[in-house]
């Protein structure tokens, strides 16, 4: 709740230097048709569940998929132009550099910032590890050093976009997200999360390469990674070595680690439940089905996550959950073609890296499912849509192709 509690601030900052004949036209699209199928088959699913295998309905069914839409309306409605998108996505960057603070703080083992997460974040994952003794990953305001990583992702993919069109308004790159961009970064570090690291280095490496690759910028980044890595250099190679090596005591010990006991779960666990109900799946919150007393649930379940996010769609809402999320991914993908198509490649690149590296890496983790991605992600494509769509097409290609920043709708 921190996190989308930083958020609602962010949009609030922004949305309030709108004027109301500056808030785009409220029209329904794709997009909104397909978040609206999707929550009504969820609710659906998750009633006939609880019905068919007598538990409750799960209360928090609504808070991802409504919270992620309401994310998307409000940043397609404050983004009818090129200025007005930079100065959404740069309210919204800024909080990152506090949640990159508290996941340094928090890896160092500071005990202020494991105080302040003891007392204002939901971090079970990060209290298990100190108990335990085992090696600290990064989970800040988020809750969790996966979802951290995601969330990181994210906000990788805003500062570059804000260093995209700032370059093509202005010429010259401002110092917001010159400054944020490498804070975010070494916030991606600390969660020892593989996956999410390289996407986000990807994205940059990318963005770099369209800025022209500015050799302050190359220098900067350099010489955040080396302190970096003299910093959380030990656990990342340390967390290298344990993802790399095969586990010989299980059946697919000739993979990574990291993959060969994902393929465990999956085979002993999760496919066999999903295949007993492929249709609806036994309920989003049936991996707390156990400790919730629910008298039918699948026995077959010992890990607490599938490790996946399109088997985590389907062994809690099953088929219909499953076409229903994709949908609206189709309508996502079909956004990014359109500002691609209709305004600039250049810009629409770092969105569909990350469009594209998310949907990848979620066969291995649930990103769509965890604080960390849903509400910034939405946000990003809610700002593409509202540039795609722009009555005035117009006139964001002559803010391209001159350079200039247009004056506010009703101003000369």
């Amino acid at each position: 709740m921190t996190s989308i509690a930083l958020m609602a601030v962010a949009f609030g900052l922004a949305f309030v230097t709108l004027r109301a004949d500056e808030i785009g036209r409220l029209r329904l699209g794709a997009v909104d048709v397909a978040f609206a199928l999707f929550i009504f088959v969820k609710v659906c699913v998750e009633l006939a569940n609880a019905s068919d295998l007598n538990h409750s309905f799960y209360s928090a069914t609504l808070l991802i998929p409504v919270a992620s839409y309401v994310a998307f309306l409000l940043a397609r409605q404050s983004s009818p132009s090129l200025r007005h998108a930079v100065q959404l996505l740069r309210w919204i960057s800024i909080p990152a550099a506090g949640v990159a603070l508290l996941a340094a703080l928090q890896v160092a083992r500071a005990p202020l910032a494991a105080q302040f997460i003891s007392n204002f974040v939901s971090a079970e994952g990060y209290e298990r590890r100190l108990e335990l003794g085992w090696a600290i990953r990064g989970t800040s305001t988020i809750g969790h050093h996966t979802a951290l990583g995601g969330y990181f992702v994210c906000m990788t993919t805003i500062v570059c976009l804000d260093l995209l069109i700032s370059n093509k308004l202005q010429k010259r790159l401002p110092v917001t997200p010159l400054v944020l961009l490498p804070v975010v970064l070494v916030g991606q570090l600390t969660s020892l999360t593989f996956a999410t690291i390289a996407l986000s280095a990807i994205i940059t490496l990318v963005t770099l390469v369209l800025l022209g690759l500015r050799p302050g910028i190359v220098v900067t980044l350099g010489v955040v990674t080396f302190a970096a890595w003299r910093l959380f250099g030990a656990e990342l190679e340390s967390r290298l070595d344990s993802q790399t090596i095969g586990a010989a005591n299980q059946q697919y010990s000739w993979l990574p680690e990291t993959i060969s006991y994902r393929m465990g779960i999956w085979t002993r666990e999760t496919i066999p439940a999903i295949a007993e109900r492929p249709l609806t799946g036994w309920g989003i919150d049936v991996y707390a089905g156990v400790s919730k007393g629910w008298p039918v649930f699948p026995t077959q379940l010992s890990w607490g996550s599938p490790e996946s996010e399109y088997l985590r769609t389907l062994i809690s809402g099953g088929l219909l959950a499953l076409c229903a999320q994709l949908a609206l991914f189709i309508t996502a993908a079909a956004v990014i073609v359109a500002l691609w198509r209709g305004l600039s490649g250049a810009i629409a690149t770092p969105v569909a890296v990350m469009f594209g590296g998310l949907l990848l890496i979620s066969l291995l983790h649930s990103h769509f499912n965890n604080p960390g991605v849903p509400y910034p992600f939405w946000l990003i494509v809610g700002a593409c849509a509202g540039l795609a769509a722009a009555t005035n097409q117009e006139k964001l290609r002559t803010e391209l192709k001159n350079g200039l920043l247009s004056p506010p709708s009703g101003q000369k």
